[in-house]
C-alpha cells in the first residue's frame, strides 16, 4: 500500500485515532484494503501517520470491535468483508442502526 493513503489532518479538532479510524475503514469501503488482506503493523501504521503506537492500537481495537478488521494473534491483523452490521454498528444510536438493518 501507498503511504499517500494514510492521511490525517493533525490540526483538526477530532481525535487522531478516530481519524485514523475512519481513514482505514475507507480504504477498505473503497477496495484498497481488500478481505482478507494484512493490514500494515502498528509500527508501520505509527510511523505512516505520524502518532504514537498506541494511538493506532485504539484505532485498530474499535475497527475489530466493529468487525471491519480481525486480528489473528501472533500473525497480524487483517480486513473483513464489511456488512450491514458492522457499518452500522459504529457511530450510529441504536434506532438509527435498526433502521438502517430494516
Amino acid at each position: 500500500m501507498k503511504k499517500e493513503q494514510f492521511k490525517i489532518d493533525h490540526k483538526s479538532k477530532l481525535p487522531l485515532y478516530d481519524q485514523i479510524e475512519r481513514n482505514l475503514r475507507g480504504l477498505i469501503v473503497d477496495g484498497h484494503l481488500k478481505p482478507g488482506e494484512m493490514v500494515p503493523g502498528e509500527w508501520d501504521l505509527a510511523d505512516n501517520y505520524g502518532v504514537s503506537r498506541l494511538t493506532v492500537r485504539r484505532a485498530l481495537d474499535e475497527l475489530v470491535r466493529q468487525n471491519w478488521l480481525e486480528k489473528k494473534h501472533g500473525v497480524g491483523t487483517f480486513a473483513r468483508q464489511p456488512t450491514m452490521a458492522s457499518i452500522a454498528a459504529g457511530k450510529l444510536s441504536f434506532t438509527e442502526q435498526i433502521r438502517s438493518i430494516g
